[in-house]
């Protein structure tokens, strides 16, 4: 170990979740400021962000049973692909002039994943839990931060495109990484 509590695969489960976490700083910002092109209700506005919390809500229960019962990598490589699809189709219907309100929720919910946070205990060393659990929490903390300065960034460069592009970009490198984790049954 390079580092307390950092196996192979805690290391590999880290990078995925710090790269997710960028995904999602990018889309939590971009998802209200996509909603502002669309309406100037700020009570609209302040939804977008609130349904990005929803699936933690919502699902958190069964989620863990779920990660509990199936092959995780293979969860976490359905879960990247679909978030990234989900972030592409978002794009295309900008393109398209076709985005409503009601897609624009949708993608924010759909593109959220906290699937991380129910892995960390399969990958953590077990003498060494609660350091890893540190970790994985200044990773979400980092990572979120990170998204959300770069998702200004790009929006600056490109519009909402780009940063939508960036969030989807960063979620198929998650999906990338996810594939080095080992299967756990």
């Amino acid at each position: 170990m390079s580092g307390p509590g950092w196996s192979p695969d805690f290391k590999r489960l880290w990078a995925a979740l710090g790269t997710s976490n960028i995904a999602d700083g990018i889309t939590f910002s971009a998802g209200p400021l996509l909603v502002t092109s669309l309406t100037t209700d700020p009570f609209l506005v302040g939804l977008a962000v609130a349904v990005q919390f929803a699936p933690t809500l919502l699902f958190a229960l069964l989620a863990g049973a779920v990660v509990d019962r199936v092959d995780r990598r293979r969860l976490q490589t359905v879960t990247h692909t679909f978030r990234a699809l989900v972030l592409v189709g978002l794009v295309a219907s900008i393109a398209t002039g076709s985005v409503t309100l009601p897609i624009v929720y949708g993608v924010v919910f759909a593109a959220n994943s906290s699937l991380h946070s129910y892995l960390i205990l399969a990958y953590a060393d077990g003498d060494d839990v609660s350091t890893d659990v540190g970790f994985y929490y200044s990773a979400n903390a980092a990572g979120r931060l990170v998204g959300t300065l770069l998702s200004g960034l790009l929006y600056l460069q490109g519009g909402i495109d780009a940063a939508l592009w960036g969030s989807a970009l960063f979620v198929a490198a998650t999906w990338l990484l996810t594939l080095r984790l080992p299967t756990l049954d």
